[in-house]
């Protein structure tokens, strides 16, 4: 029965405000039929369903079998994938649904918002649009990462709730207001630690709006009660936020033995890198440059009067939006920014057009014509500016991962996986993999698979140092002496040469399932069977016999280095003393 005064208020809000209602529904099914039309899956998801797959099959949250490494940096997500497995759904559809329902959901809550301020507090409501998520729904990377199989949607989502939360219209029950966005808060966090910015932003906001009743209650602007509730919803929210972040890591400590997750180190978090992250800014500012004006809008809100109840109630939400916004954009920046285009500033970006709708909001109360032209002309650059990517074209380290992974090559890909599953079929293969294969040692079901790129899924190549800044977040490459010494990799999915490898060991390249490799050690037991199943791999004894006799022309320092590659590809792992003995000769005549 407590609930029936609210859903009656509800009702008759929603039938006096029909036209804004029909807009924000009109939005959200263009959005969910544009995501569908965009939808794809990321190799990076992969890395996520094999996780939530060994889940399943009660090998624990790990990507290889026995291997406790957090090579995830999502960890509800990745929980929330298993049920797909139990289910029979395809993980790719599941992560799907649950993003664009996400993605909608947030599109929803900004409508909201919009609207219930506009109309509560406008004198001149019909002016009013939902900027924020007219321009949400127009975004076509928001889009894009919502339907990718990757958390960003679902990230977006929590955020924008606790911010909703915090910051709705509504003065009664602000203690449980501060708890509920301590928990969505919390939850952005176990979606991504990037999370935590958010988390502890909002935390100092509502600390703050508790001083601020504490000192306007000295002043006797504020009663007793109204401070009781401030403190009470502060606290509650640091309380929960802080409960949540303690349970997260106990749990990591616990079953992965570490603070930080791995992907900390993997992907050099903890190295600055302002110059790649401006870069990463501009790019992004150059597709969706209304975003680089919530600063200007911020500064318009606060420099109007406050003649106005709607001005008096749209500065605070509109400081929140804009430090949250700021403070998780500048965290991209000193990271990097990320390989993929556009991904790691769309959190910012929600937060940023909540600061323009604001202030749109301002306007259209003396100049709604001006207001309507401003919004429309700002949706329309979101909506169809062209990407200042060119596809398969790697621009500073970026790429447009979506035109990458188009439906001719995503097909070729599963095509090979399908055949390196039967080949290796029965064989305790272990496989470094490299950029974009993620989706293969997945589909091929590879026993060991060792992410050499990053080392997101190893510990030990994830802390290698850095050489030199490459491409933001693949710096970490494997050296041969762990892959082939301490790892016993059987093959690489690069057949490229890399001097990482190359100095280390023999180049002998092959093709397994239409997939061009590279083989790192010599087991005449998988090369035998290999063989069996149609693999042309080249007779590397063969090719010693042709280099020994070269042995007597080589300085001594050159029959060192080619005696040691040898000795770590072949006679560590064959019994070979007829073909050994010149390479000791050789040497012996030092």
């Amino acid at each position: 029965m407590r609930f029936a005064p609210a859903m009656f208020r509800c009702s008759r809000w929603l039938m006096s405000n029909l036209a804004l209602v029909c807009l924000v529904g009109a939005c959200t099914v263009l959005a969910l039929a544009r995501a569908y039309d965009l939808r794809w899956t990321c190799d990076d998801a992969f890395i996520s369903f094999r996780y939530a797959e060994n889940l399943t099959r009660g090998d624990g949250l790990v990507f290889n079998a026995g291997e406790r490494v957090e090579g995830y940096t999502n960890l509800v997500w990745t929980i929330a994938i298993a049920p797909a497995f139990t289910l029979g759904v395809r993980p790719e559809v599941w992560t799907q649904v649950w993003g664009a329902a996400s993605y909608a959901l947030t599109i929803i809550v900004l409508g909201a918002f919009s609207s219930v301020l506009a109309t509560r507090f406008a004198p001149r409501r019909r002016a009013a649009v939902p900027f924020a998520a007219l321009a949400a729904a127009s975004h076509r990377d928001w889009a894009i990462f919502a339907v990718s199989g990757l958390e960003t949607g679902a990230f977006v989502c929590a955020a924008i709730a606790g911010y909703a939360v915090l910051v709705w219209p509504v003065e009664s029950r602000r203690a449980s207001r501060g708890a509920l966005a301590g928990a969505f808060f919390g939850l952005a966090t176990l979606y991504r630690p990037d999370g935590i910015a958010f988390g502890v932003a909002a935390g100092l906001w509502t600390v703050g709006r508790a001083a601020l009743a504490y000192l306007e209650c000295r002043r006797e602007r504020v009663t007793r009660v109204a401070l009781r509730s401030e403190v009470a919803g502060a606290g509650l929210y640091l309380g929960i936020f802080a409960a949540i972040v303690a349970a997260q890591t106990l749990f990591r400590l616990s079953y992965y033995g570490e603070l930080v997750p791995n992907t900390y180190y993997a992907k050099s978090a903890g190295v600055a890198w302002y110059g790649q992250g401006l870069r990463y800014l501009w790019g992004y500012l150059l597709r969706y440059p209304p975003v680089a004006l919530a600063p200007l809008a911020m500064a318009w809100i606060v420099a109007r009067p406050r003649s106005s109840l709607l001005r008096e109630k749209v500065a605070g939400p509109a400081a929140l939006a804009m430090m949250l916004g700021a403070v998780h954009a500048f965290w991209c920046v000193r990271v990097g920014g990320d390989f993929m285009f556009a991904r790691f500033l769309i959190p910012s970006t929600a937060f940023f057009l909540v600061v323009l709708d604001l202030a749109l909001l301002t306007a259209s109360d003396d100049r709604p014509r001006l207001s309507r032209g401003a919004a429309a002309a700002a949706v329309a650059s979101i909506a169809f500016l062209p990407s200042p990517l060119l596809p398969d074209v790697l621009e500073g380290g970026v790429m447009d991962e979506h035109a990458f992974y188009r439906r001719d090559r995503v097909e070729r890909m599963e095509a090979h996986s399908r055949e390196i599953r039967r080949i290796l079929e029965g064989l305790d293969a272990r496989i470094a993999f490299y950029g974009s294969h993620a989706r293969l040692v997945y589909r091929a079901e590879i026993p060991v698979a060792i992410e050499s790129a990053t080392g997101l899924t190893d510990a030990f190549i994830a802390r290698q140092p850095i050489a030199d800044r490459r491409r933001v977040g693949h710096e970490k490459r494997a050296p041969a002496t762990y892959l082939v010494d301490v790892r016993r990799a059987h093959l690489s999915t690069s057949p490229r040469r890399r001097p990482e490898i190359d100095e280390h060991i023999p180049y002998v390249p092959l093709t397994v399932g239409g997939v061009r490799m590279r083989l790192l050690h010599w087991d005449p037991d998988f090369v035998c069977r290999l063989r069996e199943r149609g693999v042309d791999v080249p007779d590397y004894p063969a090719m010693l016999d042709e280099a020994i006799p070269l042995l007597d022309a080589m300085s001594i320092d050159d029959a060192r280095s080619a005696y040691t590659r040898t000795r770590r590809f072949y006679f560590a792992f064959v019994d070979d003393p007829r073909r050994e003995k010149p390479f000791l000769d050789r040497l012996a005549r030092e």
